[in-house]
């Protein structure tokens, strides 16, 4: 088994996985920490894509398992010069690693590669994959948001949540929904007409809004605020819709849109799967409030989150 995407992952087994989540976190806090299931293990990662947040947690959760982690560098590596994949999976293969995390702005790479290990006990992890998916992000923010609310998953249907920002461009967005819509959170992508996926609104049945004030004035229980994925968009797709000024007028999450929406400031809290474009898509204030804030317990609970992931692969 590999984690590719949120898509077909069942909810007995997101249970299972927070369950064993909170274990890791639990033993985290103990004096006594030790979890070394793989020790003698071979972990690599593979990112063509520059990584803070996501790279350093899955070297971390590695380790805490036992796990000796290599660094593949794509431009350092035998891919720089013309090596297959099939080639360079092969090499893998022979040389005893067990687990490989990629991250590579291509759709379906990850897909494409971990099928040249399913006859090999050898897992794959997708670490992101261009505008697709990135599933451990998901499963943490959902971890995150359970935990937050003190609900069990069941109790989370109804909850209403906002994902604001370039919903079209980001992997991290798609993820979301797959795995929100299982448990029956109410869905509402807020953007410009254009970083939309209108295809992803009908087939879901999500709410969709280019007005983010009417939206919040309509009541809410969490915002996911995205950045704006300059590096997907291209420069001329952003030039020929929206320049970021007005992209900040319109659809920055700031304490003034909050007070204005009239929302009750106890009962809502807000997400961010990073990096955080501080006073573009999100006010600086409101990042580092830790009282609405769950920026900072999503970097935290990713470590817990991707140790189960692992685990569960091998179970």
């Amino acid at each position: 088994m590999h984690l590719i995407s949120t898509e077909n992952l069942s909810k007995e087994w997101i249970e299972t996985l927070f369950d064993q989540a909170l274990i890791y976190k639990n033993q985290n806090h103990s004096e006594n920490h030790s979890v070394k299931t793989f020790e003698g293990c071979f972990a690599a990662t593979l990112f063509y894509e520059p990584s803070t947040r996501t790279r350093i947690s899955f070297e971390i959760a590695a380790k805490k398992l036992g796990f000796e982690v290599i660094h593949l560098n794509p431009d350092t590596s035998s891919l720089k010069k013309g090596e297959s994949l099939f080639d360079t999976a092969n090499t893998l293969i022979n040389l005893g690693i067990k687990l490989v995390i990629i991250r590579h702005p291509s759709n379906g790479f990850t897909e494409e590669f971990a099928s040249f290990f399913n006859d090999f006990d050898i897992r794959v992890i997708n670490a992101g994959d261009g505008s697709n998916q990135h599933p451990t992000q998901a499963l943490l923010d959902l971890f995150t948001i359970r935990e937050e609310l003190n609900l069990s998953l069941a109790q989370l249907e109804g909850k209403k949540i906002i994902i604001l920002g370039d919903s079209l461009y980001s992997r991290v967005c798609r993820s979301n929904i797959y795995l929100l819509k299982q448990f029956g959170l109410e869905i509402t992508l807020v953007g410009p007409k254009h970083l939309i996926p209108h295809d992803l609104v009908s087939e879901n049945h999500l709410n969709s809004s280019n007005n983010l004030l009417e939206t919040l004035s309509q009541g809410i229980d969490l915002i996911m605020v995205l950045r704006l994925q300059k590096e997907r968009q291209g420069k001329e797709l952003t030039r020929a819709f929206m320049s970021e000024e007005e992209y900040i007028r319109d659809f920055r999450l700031s304490m003034e849109s909050l007070n204005k929406s009239k929302l009750d400031l106890n009962k809502i809290k807000i997400l961010h799967p990073g990096p955080v474009n501080r006073d573009v898509e999100i006010e600086s204030e409101l990042v580092d409030n830790q009282f609405l804030s769950l920026i900072d317990k999503q970097v935290r609970n990713g470590v817990f989150v991707r140790m189960a992931a692992i685990s569960s692969l091998f179970a």
